[in-house]
């Protein structure tokens, strides 16, 4: 007996009509057709048939759920080891930052102060301590000096026109 089986409806037809010839009797014959995918069998869960796909993998379906076979090359997808780096790293930064916060909240304060110490194009400076020796010159002191030399200089020129 051959049978086609790329129609369901046709198998039945195929069947009855190869099982009546081989008989050739009046005997009766009865086929469950229930297993044959139909539009209701195939909603109501009856249905008895396998379903394959293309390369003949079962199509199945769970908890009215389509069961999906698939392989995925995961190469340079993220995996929860590079996420944990990743996260890792971040959390570093978030440190950094909040360091840098902590360090910088006061800016704004010493601005003010050395705003309050400037004077037109001039600052007020307090010398606390300074690299130069005890009684170095002052202002006062060069002053007092260049207006020696100047008397020493108008001396100096009487001097050489007296003797010339």
């Amino acid at each position: 007996m051959t049978v086609d089986f790329g129609n369901p409806y046709r198998v039945l037809n195929d069947v009855w009509d190869q099982t009546a010839r081989a008989l050739r009797t009046t005997a009766s014959l009865t086929l469950d057709s229930a297993g044959i995918a139909t539009s209701t069998n195939q909603t109501d869960g009856s249905q008895k048939t396998q379903i394959v796909d293309s390369g003949g993998e079962a199509v199945t379906v769970t908890g009215g759920k389509l069961d999906v076979n698939a392989s995925v090359d995961t190469t340079g997808l993220a995996t929860s080891a590079k996420q944990d780096t990743i996260i890792g790293h971040l959390d570093g930064v978030e440190g950094l930052l909040t360091t840098i916060d902590a360090d910088t909240g006061n800016v704004s304060i010493k601005i003010d102060t050395i705003a309050g110490a400037v004077s037109g194009t001039e600052m007020q400076v307090d010398v606390v301590t300074s690299a130069l020796p005890t009684g170095a010159s002052t202002l006062a002191e060069q002053q007092s000096q260049t207006t020696y030399l100047a008397t020493i200089a108008g001396d100096t020129t009487a001097i050489e026109t007296a003797v010339s």
